[in-house]
Formats: C-alpha cells, structure tokens, sequence
C-alpha cells in the first residue's frame, strides 16, 4: 500500500506545504472531523504542484473543518469540497491584501467563521449554503451572490458590518435563524422556511429588493426599512411586523402582495407604498406617518393600538377606508379624505387641536368617540351615505354631495356649531332621529325632517335657514 498522511485531527501548514514523493505514492486524506490550516496563496487544489497539499493523491473529506489563515490574499482552490465541515477565515495580511476568494460554491455543515480578513464569492457569485451559524466578525464581500440558511436546528447569523445581495432562509426544522446584529441586504430577502428572528435585541434589517415571507419572520420590536431604488414587491406573509419604513429614494414604489400587520409605526418616507390592485389590509398598533405616496386603492387602513397614535395622512392623498378599532386614541395630523367609509369602532378619533377637516364620501360610523375639537365633518359623496354620530357631538357639519345624493342620520345629532346642506339631502330617516345645533343652521339643498325635532340650544343669536324644505318640529330660538 502507499503511505498516506490521514489527519482526524489538526495540520497546520501555514507557507509550509505537504509534498509527496512520486517514488512513493504518497496520499494525504483529510478525514471527517480533522482540521486544515491553510495558509498558501493557492489554497488548496486537486494538482500536486500547488497549494499546500502537494502529495501524489490528495482527498479532503466533506466532514472536514478548513481553515484560511494566510498572510497575503488566497483562493480556496479547487480542492475545497462542495460541502465542508466547518470554514473559517482568519486571514492576517494587510488591508487589500488579505482576501480569501471562493474557488467555487460551498456548503458548510456547520459554522462559517470570518475572523479577520475578508471573504470574498467573487464576480462568479458563488453560492454559500449554510446548515449551522454565519459569523462575520471582519468583511464578506457579497457581489451579487446568494447565501442560504438551509439547516435543521437552531442557526444564528451575524452580518457584522458587511453588505448581502441575496438571502434566502429556509431552515428545513422549522427552527429560528437568529441574528446577531443589524441586516443591510442589497436585493432580496426571501424566507421560505422556518423562522427568520431579529432577536430580543431587536435588531434592524434594510431591503434594497424584495421581501418575501413564505414562512415566519419574527420582528419582536425591530425596524424593517425598504431603501430602495428600484419597483420591489413586500410580501409580508402571516407574520406580524413591528416598525416599517419606506425609503424609496429614487421614487420608486413598494407593492403588498398581502396583508401587513405592524405592532408599531408604519411611516412612507420617500417613494410610494401600494396596497396593489388586490386591495391588501393594512392593520397597525402605533402611527401611520404618509409623508410622501401612499397608494390605498380599495383597501382598508386599521388602527388598533392601545397608546396614542399618530395619522398623517397626507392631505394630498385620499384613503379608502379607515377604522379605529383599538383602545388608544388616534390624532389627526393633517386634513383626511376617505372615500369610502370611516368607522370609529372603539377607542377614540381625535382632530387634534389644530382641528383638521374630515371629508367623507362613503359612511360615517362612529361606534365609540368621536373627538371633533372645532373642526369640520363634509359629506361630499356621489352615492347614498350613513352618519352615525353615536353619542359624540360634532362641530361643524357639512353635507355637499354630489348627483343629489343623501346623507342619513342613523342617530341622534349633535353640532356644537354650524350644520349646513349645501347641496345633496339630510335625512333623519325613517327613525325620527332628532338634531340639536349650537350654531346655525343652513339648508341650501334639501332637508327630510319627516317627523323628526331640529333643537336650537345655542341660547345665543342663531340663524336658521331653512330653504324650501319643510321643517317638522323646531325648538329654541333661532332667527329666519
């Protein structure tokens, strides 16, 4: 038989390489669980007049654990099995010259080290798969490469402080890959399996590309930024988020491919976010900042925190659908148009002081309160609307539809100030419902008292316009 070198342990050549003698035949098997130090500019490779290894037969087991540790830039070689034990980069030289590039695709059984230096997969865009932890203590130059974290247990992941192209994690255990620190990705993000976890640190991912849950993503209380350049798609999956931001600095657009609920803050910075063209549900616990494009389509934007949350809608900006169903208070940041309905289910809906107009071209459904302050409430519709006060007094209300369309109380009504029909029809409906205004009252279109009471309580000089509607009951004194 030939003499072989069989290492279960651990050889460190450093710049010292292994050379055979051709007279002998001589083998070198790394078998699993041994350790390779490497340390020559050419890796390791499967020639014998180059690299560290340079016997007449040369075998490097998948279970074994590689370790680059020159002092001047090197290549894995093409020795360095598809799949590896462990790999570790703890490159020494100098700034520049202390790169360890990829010879091809791997995938590490267990971890993956950088301890110093950098690893680099080249312009090939080698593939990285990992079935243990990444750990990038120094630099991974990503290009436009894809790494994947494709294990069965736990895995833990430290970006450290470099940039990745594409990251795919699909843990086959339906375990967490955790990070261990902040995640810049240059494209996209994708979890297809097993849970994607910021940890209890919170930590912060970027997005320079899609985002796509198929799987878990556990954002505890950690930021997900869309800073983009390009069209991306969002597809939040079944998980629950925490803060969004949209950066889309080239004025760009972020489109949901489902429904997305945020635990806090959801702020459009720059660029837009579309709901898309399937109306998804945006559903949020803190405050809603639009402070550039929000395209709503024909989707419903739900608050349903229990603090106080903030609305800026952006005036410029019209708005579906928008519910209040949390136990907080929701203020008003600036004027709102919804062109559909507005429901106030539970907690409070607050003009703020600064009382911001509220225009309304569907239902007004105020289950809960209703903070007017001394804004504006319009009807301004084209189509048939319902105005249910609930049990919160109004300011100023304004019905101006469209097509001669009719607004129906479907409650009592009570206006602090002014309550004007300016064109369109106010009804009390079949149920009578009564109307008691502070102010005046300004009837320019058409008013159904049918057999309800319209009280003046302002105690003060108020004018009462009634126009060519007939009134049914009328208390108080007010001036015609």
């Amino acid at each position: 038989s030939f003499p072989t070198r069989r290492s279960s342990d651990l050889l460190i050549c450093g710049n010292h390489n292994v050379v055979g003698n051709s007279d002998f035949q001589n083998a070198f098997v790394l078998n699993s669980g041994g350790t390779l130090e490497i340390g020559s500019a050419a890796g390791i490779t499967n020639s014998a007049s180059s690299g560290n290894i340079q016997t007449c037969t040369r075998v490097y087991g998948n279970g074994g654990n590689y370790i680059y540790n020159g002092t001047t830039n090197q290549v894995t070689g093409d020795g360095l099995p598809s799949t590896v034990g462990s790999l570790n980069i703890i490159n020494t030289g100098s700034s520049t010259n202390d790169t360890v590039h990829l010879t091809g695709a791997v995938t590490v059984a267990n971890d993956l080290n950088i301890t110093s230096g950098a690893l680099d997969i080249t312009s090939n865009n080698y593939a990285i798969n990992i079935d243990g932890g990444f750990y990038n203590w120094a630099t991974f130059n990503c290009e436009a490469g894809t790494l994947t974290f494709q294990g069965s247990g736990a895995q833990y992941f430290r970006p450290g402080g470099s940039n990745y192209y594409n990251t795919v994690f699909n843990n086959t255990g339906n375990n967490s890959v955790t990070l261990q620190n902040d995640l810049n990705n240059l494209n996209n993000l994708t979890i297809s399996g097993g849970t994607l976890d910021v940890s209890l640190s919170n930590y912060n991912i970027v997005v320079d590309g899609n985002f796509n849950n198929n799987a878990s993503f556990n954002a505890e209380s950690g930021t997900l930024t869309f800073w983009v350049s390009a069209a991306q798609t969002f597809n939040p999956g079944s998980s629950n988020y925490y803060n969004i931001i949209v950066y889309a600095w080239s004025g760009s657009t972020v489109t949901l491919t489902g429904n997305l609920i945020a635990a806090h803050d959801i702020s459009v910075d720059a660029g837009s976010l579309d709901v898309s063209s399937s109306n998804y549900s945006i559903t949020l616990g803190g405050s809603f900042y639009n402070n550039a494009n929000f395209n709503p389509e024909n989707g419903v934007l739900t608050f349903n925190g229990s603090g106080t949350e903030y609305f800026f809608p952006n005036s410029s900006t019209n708005y579906n659908a928008v519910v209040i169903n949390g136990t907080g208070t929701v203020s008003l940041q600036t004027a709102l148009k919804v062109t559909n309905n507005l429901t106030v289910t539970t907690g409070t809906f607050d003009v703020s002081t600064s009382n911001y107009a509220v225009n309304v071209y569907g239902n007004l459904v105020n289950s809960a309160i209703f903070n007017a302050r001394n804004g504006t409430v319009s009807f301004v519709g084209g189509s048939s609307e319902t105005f249910n006060p609930g049990n919160s007094s109004f300011y100023d209300v304004v019905v101006n539809t469209t097509n001669g369309a009719t607004v129906t109380l479907a409650h009592n009504l009570a206006v602090n100030q002014d309550l004007t029909v300016t064109a369109g029809t106010l009804d009390v409906s079949s149920s009578n419902y009564s109307i008691s205004v502070s102010g005046n009252l300004y009837n320019y279109g058409t008013f159904l008292a049918n057999a309800g009471t319209v009280n003046f309580v302002g105690g003060g000089y108020e004018l009462f316009y009634s126009g060519s509607s007939n009134f049914y009951n009328e208390i108080g004194r007010a001036h015609v």
